[in-house]
């Protein structure tokens, strides 16, 4: 743990924090006894007073307690009261911002995607978000102006039913977004659904989950671009559906492969597109954020192949 002392957050604070850190990455485990007062007041030359300050705000929260004779502990429990207080706090600190953002940028068009409704399913297939986060953020984004938004849904998902699915697609309706896409489970070789679950799945009712988006076109909805992918349930298929007018052009450009996309980021995957598709090249980043981070170099030489693909001189300030 490390206290910035030029920080306009107070000291105990810090503390406070980077304890919670320290539970939430598994240095403190649950049961496990955290330093003594004395032993942060010695370590960062602090008053001990304010170490217990911090230390209180973790008492008061439920998340460490006082063993008498032998010291402070964590709360069994502790990692889940964390997490809750954490999500919350991210959520009206980034992503409702961000939303907001995205408007005041003249960004016409985003995505929310919940995959499903169901927390259940959400939850078997290790997603952190709720049903009710996806409603939520929906609101503020509506709340923020915008009036061009897509959300995705996945039929087949582990877990998941025909009535199940159906829910989600009856929710998804009811909140009126311009564009609904519906995808269908692909089983990337390498994920954990194939690992861990392909066995315990067949996966047989995936192709009446599609039956229902009957009521896609019942509400009103028109498909406008359709595409399949390899390992995908049953080689079904993956449909954008909209309101008239709303069709996402750049949508139909990436399935006709007449569109460049560059890609930035861990994982990401730039596609450069020439000639009317004609020509066509791939520069892939590094999958994982700690080796995409130590191979930067790495990157930003791959990255010259788009000045190679077009023939055009990017100077030499290029950064990333």
């Amino acid at each position: 743990m490390e206290l910035d002392f030029n920080s306009d957050r107070p000291i105990f604070q810090q503390i406070a924090e980077g304890l919670e850190d320290g539970i939430l990455s598994g240095a403190f485990p649950e049961e496990s006894q955290i330093p003594s007062i004395t032993e942060f007041s010695v370590l960062y030359k602090i008053n001990p007073a304010t170490a217990l300050k911090g230390i209180n705000l973790l008492v008061e929260e439920g998340v460490v307690y006082k063993k008498r004779g032998v010291g402070m502990f964590v709360q069994t429990g502790a990692v889940e009261t964390l997490r809750a207080k954490r999500k919350e706090g991210f959520y009206d600190r980034f992503v409702a911002s961000l939303v907001a953002e995205a408007k005041r940028l003249g960004i016409g068009r985003i995505s929310i995607n919940p995959q499903t409704f169901s927390d259940e399913v959400l939850a078997g297939i290790g997603r952190r978000h709720s049903a009710q986060d996806i409603l939520d953020c929906y609101a503020d984004a509506r709340r923020a102006g915008h009036e061009d938004i897509n959300m995705d849904l996945i039929a087949g998902l582990p877990g998941d039913t025909v009535a199940g699915f159906e829910h989600s697609l009856r929710q998804a309706i009811a909140l009126d977004p311009e564009n609904i896409t519906v995808h269908t489970l692909t089983l990337k070789r390498a994920s954990r659904i194939v690992i861990e679950d392909q066995r315990e799945n067949d996966y047989a009712d995936v192709a009446a989950m599609l039956e229902k988006c009957r009521l896609l076109a019942e509400a009103g909805y028109r498909p406008y671009y359709l595409y399949r992918q390899k390992n995908t349930l049953q080689n079904l298929e993956n449909v954008g559906w909209c309101k008239p007018g709303h069709e996402g052009y750049y949508n139909i450009y990436i399935m006709e492969e007449v569109q460049t996309i560059l890609s930035a980021g861990a994982g990401g995957s730039t596609k450069l597109v020439a000639d009317g598709g004609r020509r066509m090249q791939r520069i892939f980043n590094f999958k994982y954020p700690t080796e995409y981070i130590q191979r930067f170099d790495e990157v930003l030489e791959r990255k010259k192949g788009v000045a190679d693909f077009y023939d055009h001189d990017l100077g030499t300030e290029t950064s990333g």
